[in-house]
């Protein structure tokens, strides 16, 4: 099993977590740990509108698509584990796995232990997560799915 796979893994049961107790993420940081640029950028520097993602804009596509379900609201209360899955998405896809593949091996980590069984609104949210994070975190793999 890959090692970024096991991340999906932690994400997920976090993300499982957040929906069912409708907390807030128990994922700390440090800001000490926080690596901080050793320069600041120039007023010339600018960043190329198509080559950086509109966080904004994924957190909203996946409330929008939470809305009714057991994630209502959760991209809003906790953004970093939505936009960490799709990141984590993107870089296995990256890596040469395919959508089936990525979506594969987050479903089976979804299973219930008892069951076997993956909870509608879980594979709903998985599908969200990779359909939003195809068309805005990393559209070029678009063609993979």
């Amino acid at each position: 099993m890959y090692p970024r796979v096991i991340w999906a893994v932690t994400l997920s049961l976090v993300l499982a977590s957040c929906a069912a107790s409708g907390e807030a993420s128990p994922v700390a940081v440090d800001d000490a740990k926080t690596p901080v640029p050793s320069t600041a950028p120039s007023v010339d520097t600018t960043l190329a509108p198509e080559s950086t993602p509109d966080l904004g804009v994924f957190i909203a596509a996946i409330n929008e698509a939470a809305v009714g379900t057991t994630y209502e609201d959760a991209a809003l209360d906790d953004p970093e584990v939505f936009i960490g899955v799709g990141q984590l998405f993107c870089e296995l896809l990256d890596e040469g796995l395919t959508v089936d593949a990525v979506l594969g091996e987050y479903l089976t980590a979804l299973e219930d232990e008892k069951t076997g069984a993956v909870a509608d609104d879980d594979a709903l949210m998985t599908g969200v997560l990779m359909g939003v994070s195809l068309e805005i975190l990393c559209p070029e793999h678009q063609s993979d799915s």
